[in-house]
């Protein structure tokens, strides 16, 4: 008698462990696709905000020196006086506002004689809140008086 080894083909556990690292390799993938959608939309959320900000600030130093004001009278520049806009009263007010693109504010705060006399510094915050965490993105310029 004769045995007859006929290996022609796979088996069907071979089959079902292929299809296995087939299905994780095809998930990773999606997955790696997702972080990258992700990221993208990050990505334009910071570009939009870097734009706006950057159109404000070229707004900001088309006016004159005088026009910039610390209306609060703080002396503050930075980011503790962004929390809120006029008509809105509160205890830390922005020297101004302007509308944002998308869900984004618009503040700045001015702060006179610093960091030396006949200057101002300008901070310029573009704020958005997303999935109920603040994201800025901030800029810091200084303006001179023009002496004549």
């Amino acid at each position: 008698m004769k045995i007859r080894k006929n290996e022609n083909g796979f088996t069907l556990i071979e089959a079902l462990v292929a299809m296995v690292i087939l299905t994780i390799g095809i998930m990773s993938m999606y997955s790696m696709q997702i972080t990258s959608i992700q990221g993208n939309s990050t990505a334009n959320q910071i570009t939009t905000a870097a734009t706006a900000g950057a159109n404000e600030v070229e707004n900001i130093f088309a006016m004159n020196y005088d026009q910039l004001v610390d209306t609060d009278g703080d002396g503050l520049a930075g980011l503790q006086d962004s929390q809120c806009c006029p008509p809105t009263v509160c205890t830390a007010m922005a020297d101004g506002c302007a509308p944002g693109p998308d869900g984004y504010a618009i503040y700045w705060n001015v702060a006179v004689d610093e960091p030396m006399p006949a200057t101002k510094r300008v901070v310029v915050t573009v704020a958005r809140t997303d999935r109920g965490v603040r994201k800025n993105v901030v800029y810091e310029y200084m303006k001179a008086q023009i002496v004549q």
